[in-house]
């Protein structure tokens, strides 16, 4: 989870922030994150808890919201390890990706998801403000999901993981496994990726897993819900799972 850190200040608000405030400061940090490639299509506070630390009095705004992007481009998702998380940074997509240079550049970027233009997402998180003197201060966004809103695919893998254990009908625990199996080899793609640039591998180069694994999460090799397996895949290919329907577009 990336924290990202907001300036906005309600300057003579005696209340809570309400949802115009909160959809105020999400709009700031797209604009000043997203290098015009975001669009927020909908806000919703969804709840709001007041605190204290430290003697300052805090105000924590729950929301959901949509984003549409309008360009091709990476959405940095934080899907490998070391990375702090969900934000709305967006970087160029390299002119030739499976190239050298390709490779170096989106390691450069950090890890992240390629979505293309028109492609809206469902996101969820929480504000956190402050009150000052001169009113309640929006300190940060913390980003803790996210679906796809055409495709229902939870970005968050907690959701999906509870979504399971919990029951549903089996097409939609089937379907909730499937999204599940795919971002794990989104994670894998982008984390071969920056094994092959830091060693210099190229295009159609086998591949480590073991030294691929050192860029996931935990450093370990993801798990199929469904008990498919993976395979990595020389440089340039992508990964891909035993389990049918389990595939990267």
């Amino acid at each position: 989870m990336l924290t990202v850190a907001v300036c906005a200040m309600l300057a003579g608000c005696s209340g809570p922030p309400a949802a115009a405030d909160g959809k105020q400061a999400v709009l700031d940090k797209i604009k000043t994150e997203s290098e015009g490639r975001i669009e927020l299509a909908s806000f919703e506070k969804t709840n709001g808890m007041q605190g204290e630390m430290a003697g300052v009095k805090t105000y924590d705004l729950e929301f959901e919201a949509e984003i549409t992007f309008l360009d091709n481009c990476k959405w940095s998702t934080g899907l490998i390890a070391g990375d702090g998380g969900m934000s709305f940074h967006t970087y160029k997509l390299a002119a030739n990706p499976n190239s050298p240079m390709g490779l170096m550049e989106n390691v450069m970027n950090g890890p992240g998801t390629e979505v293309k233009k028109g492609e809206s997402f469902n996101v969820s998180g929480v504000i956190r403000y402050l009150n000052k003197e001169r009113g309640w201060s929006a300190e940060r966004i913390d980003l803790k999901g996210a679906k796809r809103a055409a495709e229902g695919i939870e970005g968050d893998m907690q959701r999906i993981s509870r979504a399971m254990r919990t029951g549903g009908k089996d097409a939609a625990k089937v379907e909730a496994a499937k999204q599940a199996c795919i971002l794990n080899l989104m994670a894998i793609d982008s984390a071969k990726d920056g094994w092959a640039a830091v060693n210099r591998k190229a295009i159609g180069n086998a591949v480590d897993d073991t030294g691929v694994n050192s860029y996931l999460k935990n450093s370990e090799r993801p798990k199929c819900p469904s008990g498919g397996t993976y395979t990595y895949g020389t440089v340039g290919s992508k990964p891909t799972c035993s389990i049918s329907g389990h595939a990267l577009k």
